[in-house]
Parts: structure tokens; C-alpha cells; sequence
């Protein structure tokens, strides 16, 4: 028999203490587990925008020499470091345009690209600071086309005759 007031709890107490501490273990494992769920599924999201970000294709049309092309947007690094390489079929108001998020001078090549192509370098209010004509380079040995002035866009379509353009020209296009 027990004396009130006496040094050893009750059992009913002791149960609630030890249901405490499975609750405070499951209670962690739970938490435990939950942070990594959120970390694996921020991972795989983030790995999908890129994804989607190599596969989206946004295009705009823009006018040059009174013709109108239709360009595909490459605004990340991704898209602006493939460009037209190893496409074997390009439409004659087909075009690229080059964003880049600030104006440098930019500089391009035409490694594995099969058709000889026509450049546009614009700067940040879309003037042309430069064109080039560019051949085509299957090899290592590829020449390095130059803006030779800051430029922000670049665009590339299929040769042609640019004998209508002019430095300090408007290229109107919304991006």
C-alpha cells in the first residue's frame, strides 16, 4: 500500500509519460520525413522548368527589309547556345532572335550549321549596330562573327540580300 503524498507517481502517469516520448519519436520521424518530401519535390519541379524551358518555343514576328519572319525567342542560354546548329531544313521566314539580358559586344560562330546565314546586331532600343553575312562551318576551325559594338539582340534568318539595312536602323518586334 502506497502513503499519499509519497515519492513513486501513479502507473496511469507513467503510461502517459512513456506514450509521450513514442509520440515525441513519431512526432520527429514525421517531421523528418515531410522535410525531405518537400526537398525531392522542389528538386524534380525545378528539374521540369528547365525542361519545359529547353521545349517551350515562343515565337514572334518581326519585319526586316519590308519582309516579315517569324522568329523563335532564345532568351536563355540554353537556346541562344544552339541557335540553328544542325538543323537540316530552315524556311525562308524562318528566324532566331537573340536575347541576352544586358548589351556586350557579342560574338558568334557557325559550328555544325548547314545553311549560310544572314546576322542582325541590335543594341538595347533595337538599332542595328552591325549585319554580317556568315558561311557555314562543319569543323573546329569556324570564323568568329563580332558585333564590334554593344549589342543586346542578335538575330539570325536565312541569307539574304541586306543591302536595305542600315546602321542606326529600327527593328520593331515585341518581346
Amino acid at each position: 500500500m502506497q502513503e499519499a503524498g509519497g515519492s513513486n507517481p501513479p502507473v496511469s502517469i507513467l503510461k502517459i509519460v512513456e506514450i509521450m516520448k513514442n509520440l515525441n519519436s513519431i512526432l520527429f520521424v514525421f517531421i523528418l520525413v515531410l522535410v525531405l518530401l518537400v526537398f525531392v519535390l522542389n528538386y524534380f519541379q525545378s528539374n521540369t522548368k528547365t525542361e519545359e524551358s529547353k521545349n517551350e518555343k515562343s515565337i514572334i514576328k518581326i519585319k526586316i527589309c519590308n519582309k516579315d519572319y517569324f522568329a523563335l525567342v532564345a532568351a536563355d542560354e540554353y537556346k541562344r547556345a544552339i541557335g540553328f546548329s544542325n538543323q537540316t531544313i530552315i524556311k525562308d521566314d524562318e528566324a532566331i532572335l537573340f536575347v541576352f539580358p544586358d548589351e556586350a559586344v557579342r560574338y558568334f560562330w557557325m559550328k555544325d550549321t548547314f545553311f549560310n546565314l544572314s546576322i542582325i546586331f541590335l543594341d538595347k532600343n533595337k538599332k542595328v549596330v552591325n549585319f554580317f553575312d556568315m558561311q557555314t562551318c562543319l569543323n573546329n576551325d569556324c570564323k568568329i562573327y563580332s558585333s564590334l559594338k554593344k549589342a543586346q539582340y542578335a538575330i539570325e534568318i536565312k541569307n539574304t540580300n541586306l543591302t536595305c539595312l542600315q546602321i542606326g536602323q529600327q527593328i520593331n518586334f515585341s518581346n
